[in-house]
């Protein structure tokens, strides 16, 4: 099914357990609480795609373009997002816990509460993102852009925020994080809260 002309298609639960999408065409689609998990959506158009509540566990996602797409509480664990553009894309709750995302685009989306424990997120920009509670504990956001991201109550839990740009004091102190952080020289954080944000290894080579 590479390069198949899906666009505007009605998907809705479907069953495309390890399907092999590479550079198919998904603008519009339904795919509302689909199976995806394990699926080669490799440089596939899916822009502004319904994919509430999908099932993208174990995808590669290398390159799709994922603007304006709905990926609200979707499942997302250990996917590959490596150079994606998810611009203007909604995320919130989506559980994106060990997934993969170097240089990736999140400009100006919607991750709140999003979980994005143990991620690899070096390098990616989130400039003018909402992640209102989002948790980051474990990731690695090594030379990502956090410009204007709102930041509040996001937790940082043995995150490496080293090399980070667009980072400032004031936006941090409404963050937690533990010992365990990593900050860019001068700046603190506060505790979390016991019981608050999971930790996991940060990874990639920076960790």
């Amino acid at each position: 099914m590479e390069r198949a002309d899906l666009r505007r298609a009605n998907l809705e639960r479907a069953n495309l357990t390890g399907a092999r999408l590479s550079r198919a065409y998904l603008a519009g689609s339904d795919l509302e609480k689909a199976t995806l998990a394990n699926a080669d959506l490799s440089r596939t158009d899916m822009r502004n795609a319904d994919m509430a509540k999908v099932d993208l566990r174990g995808a590669n996602l290398q390159d799709a373009d994922l603007r304006g797409s709905l990926i609200k509480r979707a499942a997302m664990g250990g996917a590959n997002m490596d150079f994606a553009n998810a611009k203007q894309v909604m995320l919130e709750r989506a559980d994106m816990s060990g997934i993969s995302a170097v240089n990736a685009k999140f400009t100006n989306s919607d991750l709140d509460r999003a979980l994005l424990i143990g991620a690899d997120l070096r390098d990616v920009d989130f400039s003018g993102s909402r992640m209102e509670r989002a948790d980051f504990s474990g990731a690695n956001l090594s030379g990502a852009n956090l410009e204007d991201a709102i930041i509040r109550r996001a937790i940082f839990k043995g995150a490496n925020l080293e090399d980070t740009s667009g980072l400032d004091k004031e936006r941090l102190a409404r963050a937690c994080g533990d010992e365990e952080t990593q900050l860019p020289r001068g700046f603190t954080i506060a505790p979390c809260a016991p019981g608050i944000g999971g930790v996991k290894h940060a990874v990639g080579p920076d960790s």
